[in-house]
């Protein structure tokens, strides 16, 4: 079954591959954590958002039924938009395009050997990412269940 057409899946698998970027990245910040003059570097989560922004608007414009619609003032935030801020490269149309940058708050205060990585900083930006990639896995199974389920094959 070919699942890449459904729009909430692509944006699942899409976040799973940033998650896993974003860990490979924290992994090479704690392994390089004694490292003189190692910049620690991380990607933005306004990155995932803006393409997230992006899927949301051309589904608007399209008139796809996969489009997010603000039903009530509360929903999305108080403007009614789907995904609140801006920022970040996000992706293009050949798909996501994650660009690592340095992390800016942990270069302000390098150590004396130039250092930038806190160890105990990485430690819980890699445990927050193992948690949304578990939540992302989980997302996707669900899913897939509940098409399996409307086709007859549920179990």
């Amino acid at each position: 079954m070919d699942v890449s057409g459904i729009p909430l899946l692509k944006l699942l698998s899409q976040r799973a591959t940033w998650l896993g970027k974003r860990q490979e990245l924290l992994s090479q910040n704690v392994a390089n954590a004694d490292t003189p003059g190692y910049r620690a570097r991380d990607l933005t989560d306004s990155q995932f958002q803006s393409m997230v922004k992006r899927h949301v608007e051309g589904t608007r414009n399209t008139g796809s039924a996969s489009a997010m619609v603000a039903t009530r003032a509360g929903h999305f935030g108080a403007g009614g938009n789907a995904i609140s801020g801006t920022g970040g490269s996000g992706g293009n149309a050949g798909g996501p395009d994650f660009r690592a940058r340095l992390d800016k708050i942990a270069n302000k205060n390098p150590g004396p050997d130039g250092n930038s990585v806190n160890l105990e900083d990485e430690l819980i930006k890699v445990s927050e990412t193992a948690g949304q990639y578990q939540m992302v896995t989980r997302l996707y199974k669900k899913q897939l269940d509940m098409i399996r389920t409307a086709i007859g094959r549920g179990s």
